[in-house]
């Protein structure tokens, strides 16, 4: 498990071809962004080749002309490069104070602020200063700053995003460590640049701001540092090394290790990240094991999060949630482990686990009211059955409930059936009054509530009439009488299972159940778990109904990705896919549900499931074409521009069949314009600019409208046409330039 036969893990291993993830930084030297390795991106990269007078490469190029492409590669990327060695900061304040435990070295504590001068300028020169990083190897350096520089910490695998500004550190971790110190030791002041020391004993050795000579905090570096003892070296360190290591450095070539290792290893590693025995803990192992494709490796990490859940933070039981989904057994390991959290747990943290751990509690449990498999069955067998009610109320509802009322009294004997038949000509009229809004839908929705209940007075078995309480109190927001017409009625339905009236009081027993659960956790209270049960059984059944409509649908979404129930949200998305392929909103429920939990690629083979018929299909590859392009858009943010390169080739082919099929889609030409434009971005920033060239011809060749417009990341494709020119003429590439300039005006780009 550990790598060499000596213990360590080896250089081999840990240099594995294998692209990092974004931003990922050495602990001990520079670092390109983009998906480089801990060394040097140009080593492993394709040389790009001359441009031809067609823009598209030719292999003989002269020598002269390979310089000159090899300069302009080493510019831009070093415009995208970290500058000089990287500070060694520590990641959390408890494992600065450790580490200053045991190397005896003053703790050092760093305040930033984006947009302040002084402060802008330790953080790109000072900061990046081969002589003042050594100097801060005297102490262990922490870093507070306030400022969120990326959309997210972590990319679809669990992987770390690190800030592109400071190195190594998360934006939530410079952001999150800022108000312990303020109580600790700003004395009530804050201000930025500061810098603080600390000794091993508490003692404030120094505290630097509002300085007009910087120079000075080399003065009191110097003065306090301790360089006689140095942290470990991480290269000689094993496995169960790493796992001690409080220390950054330490933490990330374990990280590192870890992603690039086999399942055997990468088991071994979750199942211990959380050792009780240990001082040390690495969440960011367990989260990313939590979305690893092995089974094992998520079992592993299941198991040590159940043992050990107040090692981590609360907000990873989401992870958690998504990987025990269809797991009853595991979901309730995870709920005891999650209540004991929430019984030492304050505030928000302390909500949260409770919420989360009486969800987990109830997940797969059975229901009080709905036997998802009787349904089923039901199902089955009555799918011709007739509508009851299906249509919209037209004409005068007073009109036909006075006629109901006159026949009422003159025969009391029918009381229940005319009752009924009272309550649901006053619910389906208050339906069509909701839809067009009109004020008298409450009244009606009453009449219905009223004539309904009286009619179950008088015959408690009278299923329809339970059906209309259920839809009326639902309407109405009545959460009790939901509930109760639930419960009552749904046993009854199931022998009309495949009725509107059926889908309907399904629906309304669920929402019900969601807001009393709802109420009861704003309240702080406990609900019982098969409150849980009884949502995942309603939801299970209309998945699959054949008179659920697209509204009702996407409320069950809504409500099962809220109460994080993801089997039974998957279960439900398929089911709303397969009746709804066209569904704008189905389809934004599938990319939020994938890029929640997977990378971004995980988008494609999400679309290749999908079963649609042909008269769609022009509609879904629309669809999987836009869906490749917000995935190629969060692999750029992410620092994988080889990944976000092949999304953008799988948008720009989806948009062409879209097209194709129907000319009609004239924004699949505009969408795939872009596509071709952020492919052209992304070969700019890795300095191939004959790519980048053919790439923007295409954008033009395919919608010239596009140029103007800004993809989601806030860039124009006028913007990279410009950035594109300049780099083409800076490298001597000015006939190139010129006659993309030419092209481009010709295909009607101004």
């Amino acid at each position: 498990l550990d790598g060499d036969g000596d213990g360590r893990i080896s250089s081999a291993e840990l240099n594995a071809p294998t692209a990092l993830a974004a931003g990922r930084s050495s602990a001990r030297g520079t670092q390109t962004r983009g998906n480089a390795t801990e060394t040097d991106a140009a080593a492993d990269r394709p040389a790009a080749s001359e441009p031809t007078a067609g823009g598209d490469g030719d292999d003989g190029a002269n020598a002269a002309a390979r310089r000159r492409r090899d300069a302009e590669l080493a510019r831009v990327q070093a415009a995208n490069a970290v500058d000089g060695p990287l500070m060694p900061w520590q990641r959390s304040l408890d494992d600065a104070l450790e580490l200053v435990r045991r190397t005896g070295k003053p703790l050092l504590i760093c305040v930033n602020t984006a947009g302040e001068m002084a402060s802008e300028a330790l953080a790109t020169r000072r900061y990046r200063d081969p002589q003042f990083v050594e100097l801060v190897r005297g102490f262990i350096p922490v870093l507070a700053s306030p400022d969120q520089r990326t959309p997210r910490d972590h990319d679809g695998r669990g992987w770390r995003i690190e800030d592109d500004k400071f190195g190594r550190l998360l934006n939530a971790e410079h952001i999150g460590i800022e108000p312990t110190l303020f109580e600790r030791y700003f004395r009530g002041t804050r201000v930025a640049p500061r810098h603080i020391g600390v000794s091993p004993a508490g003692e404030i050795l120094f505290d630097l701001y509002l300085l007009n000579n910087l120079g000075a905090i080399d003065d009191a570096l110097r003065r306090h540092g301790k360089f006689d003892t140095g942290l470990p070296d991480v290269d000689v360190l094993d496995v169960e090394g790493l796992l001690a290591s409080p220390d950054a450095a330490a933490r990330e070539r374990l990280e590192t290790y870890f992603q690039r290792t086999v399942e055997e290893t990468r088991t071994y590693i979750a199942r211990r990240a959380l050792d009780a025995d240990r001082v040390v803990q690495h969440p960011e192992i367990v989260r990313m094991a939590l979305r690893d494709a092995d089974d094992s490796v998520r079992n592993a990490a299941l198991t040590a999060l159940a043992e050990h859940p107040e090692r981590v933070p609360v907000e990873l039981f989401t992870d958690a949630a998504r990987a025990a989904a269809g797991d009853p057994a595991t979901c309730h390991a995870l709920s005891a482990g999650l209540a004991r959290v929430a019984s030492a747990a304050e505030g928000a943290d302390r909500t949260r686990a409770q919420r989360l751990s009486l969800v987990l509690a109830g997940t797969g449990g059975a229901s009080s009211a709905v036997d998802p498999t009787l349904w089923s069955l039901a199902l089955a067998s009555a799918e011709g059955a007739a509508d009851d009610g299906g249509a919209t109320f037209e004409g005068n509802p007073y009109e036909v409930m006075g006629l109901l009322s006159e026949r009422l009294a003159a025969r009391p004997d029918d009381g229940v059936q005319l009752r009924t038949l009272l309550a649901q000509t006053a619910l389906r009229a208050a339906e069509t009054m909701i839809v067009s809004g009109e004020r008298e839908a409450g009244t009606l929705l009453a009449d219905s509530q009223d004539a309904a209940e009286r009619a179950l007075r008088a015959d408690p078995g009278a299923t329809a009439a339970w059906a209309v309480l259920a839809r009326a109190a639902h309407l109405q927001g009545d959460v009790d009488a939901a509930i109760r017409a639930g419960e009552h009625g749904l046993p009854r339905l199931v022998l009309q299972a495949g009725s509107r009236a059926a889908a309907e009081t399904l629906e309304a027993f669920a929402q019900g159940r969601h807001r009393a659960l709802n109420e009861a956790s704003s309240a702080e209270s406990a609900w019982p778990s098969t409150w849980i049960a009884d949502i995942e059984a309603c939801y299970a059944v209309l998945a699959d109904h054949p008179r659920t409509t697209e509204e009702q649908l996407l409320t069950g979404l809504d409500t099962l990705a809220r109460l994080e129930l993801h089997a039974a949200f998957d279960q439900l998305l398929a089911g709303a896919l397969r009746r709804h392929p066209t569904s704008t909103a189905c389809h934004e429920y599938l990319r939020w549900s994938v890029l929640e939990f997977a990378p971004p690629e995980a988008l494609g083979p999400a679309y290749e499931q999908l079963a649609y018929d042909d008269a769609d299909a022009p509609t879904v590859l629309w669809f999987d074409g836009y869906a490749q392009v917000v995935a190629a858009e969060r692999l750029r943010e992410n620092g994988r521009p080889d990944a976000a390169l092949a999304a953008y080739e799988r948008a720009i082919d989806r948009f062409d069949r879209s097209f194709e099929l129907e000319p009609s889609f004239e924004n699949a030409l505009w969408f795939a314009a872009q596509s071709w434009a952020g492919m052209a971005q992304v070969h700019l920033e890795q300095g191939s600019l004959g790519p980048a060239a053919h790439a923007l011809r295409q954008a033009a060749r395919t919608d010239p409208k596009a140029f103007g417009a800004e993809d989601g990341l806030g860039r124009t494709p006028a913007a990279t046409m410009r950035m594109l020119f300049a780099a083409l003429r800076r490298a001597d590439w000015g006939w190139l330039a010129d006659e993309l300039d030419l092209e481009l005006n010709e295909a009607g780009v101004q």
